[in-house]
């Protein structure tokens, strides 16, 4: 039995990666100053329609008021597990602020995984009674979104960024089934 072996692609498909894929966990901590924002907001953010003034800080288009930015961002990514990344991130969260004085915002992706290894460390630090909320980010199917877009309305139609926006937006205020369901 002769077997046959894949003849190689000439190129990689668009987002493609050479290589065996890895998963790496990704954590991020800092600080900010709280406040309300809106969808139209967060929609900005992502689709990063914020103009920069000569100061390089992120102003809004509209009141010309700084936009609210992450504080002393610390970043770190790990290899070995969900646990050891979050532990990690934990332990810088503990230095940044010894005294257990502010609020824990946790933002986290759709992996069931992630947000278990999450709570497992969280509760082994004593620090599940100080998260004030848990978040799920919106960048994931912000990629989806994107991708419906473009089937629909193809990469340069102008058309495209439009429906994103009010696709993203139609999320935010709850009507996640009607997104889907479109």
């Amino acid at each position: 039995v002769v077997k046959k072996t894949e003849t190689p692609k000439a190129r990689r498909a668009k987002g493609e990666k050479p290589g065996t894929k890895k998963e790496a966990t990704v954590t991020a901590t800092y600080s900010f100053n709280p406040g309300e924002r809106s969808g139209q907001d967060i929609v900005k953010a992502l689709l990063h329609e914020y103009k920069v003034t000569d100061d390089d800080a992120p102003h809004d288009d509209e009141s010309n008021e700084p936009v609210r930015v992450a504080l002393n961002k610390h970043y770190r990514a790990s290899l070995i597990s969900k646990d050891n990344a979050i532990e990690r991130a934990v332990e810088q969260l503990i230095k940044r602020d010894p005294d257990g004085n502010k609020p824990i915002v946790v933002l986290i992706d759709g992996d069931p995984g992630l947000e278990k290894a999450m709570d497992r460390v969280l509760t082994n630090n004593n620090l599940q009674e100080r998260v004030d909320v848990k978040i799920l980010d919106i960048v994931h199917a912000c990629e989806y979104i994107w991708e419906a877009g473009t089937a629909i309305y193809g990469e340069k139609n102008p058309e495209r960024r439009e429906w994103v926006r009010d696709k993203l937006l139609d999320i935010l205020n709850g009507k996640v089934g009607y997104v889907m369901g479109a």
